[in-house]
């Protein structure tokens, strides 16, 4: 009783220090490989506990084992866009600027009936009052309603050009390094953050860190 009590305690820290380590989220918002390892991790440590048989060593390796690989993945998906967008996806206009994009409803297989539930699922019942909506990575659904000033569409993130966004803006590379030069800024690395709201341009600068 009391080895079953220690091994069940032992598993039991461990787990909260992995948790209490992967971050603050919510099940609803963890990323795609986020909640595979959660769901690995409830099935490796359930193993030593239920069975003393079992090594301990059994649950708390694999354990080790999947928070560097989390650690590992956040810190790709940081560093590589390209890379996040393939592992975690990238957020999807379901509506822009009050038009409904069909094509994209298509690819990602929603129907106009899963498009309506969203929206009753916020509180709107007219089609007409939404501006944007955007299928967040996790998920959820975002609404801009028209009555708003819309969303921040990122150009620069991390130093590089996010050229997928330039069209929805109207910006192209020259205009983007024009308006750089007159803030002297001579290089994309340089900036953390460039982003369109409400049809101005904000631009954060990355941090000199030492």
């Amino acid at each position: 009783m009391l080895i079953c009590f220690i091994r069940a305690s032992v598993i039991y820290f461990s787990v909260l220090f992995a948790i209490r380590f992967l971050g603050k989220r919510q099940i609803s918002e963890f990323q795609p490989f986020e909640l595979v390892i959660t769901i690995m991790i409830a099935d490796i440590v359930t193993q030593p506990i239920g069975d003393v048989n079992v090594p301990l060593l059994n649950g708390i390796i694999p354990l080790v084992v999947l928070v560097f690989l989390q650690t590992l993945i956040s810190f790709i998906t940081y560093k590589n866009e390209k890379m996040r967008a393939f592992i975690c996806g990238k957020p999807e206009y379901l509506i822009y600027d009050g038009d409904i994009m069909q094509k994209q409803m298509s690819k990602m297989l929603i129907g106009i009936d899963d498009l309506c539930e969203q929206l009753r699922n916020n509180d709107i019942v007219d089609l007409n009052e939404v501006s944007y909506m955007l299928l967040e990575s996790n998920g959820q659904s975002s609404f801009i309603k028209k009555m708003d000033n819309g969303i921040p569409v990122s150009l620069i993130k991390y130093g590089k050009r996010m050229y997928e966004s330039f069209k929805l803006v109207g910006y192209t590379d020259e205009r983007l390094t024009e308006e750089l030069k007159h803030r002297d800024i001579k290089d994309d690395k340089d900036v953390f953050w460039a982003y369109i709201y409400d049809n101005v341009l904000y631009i954060i600068r990355k941090d000199k860190l030492k």
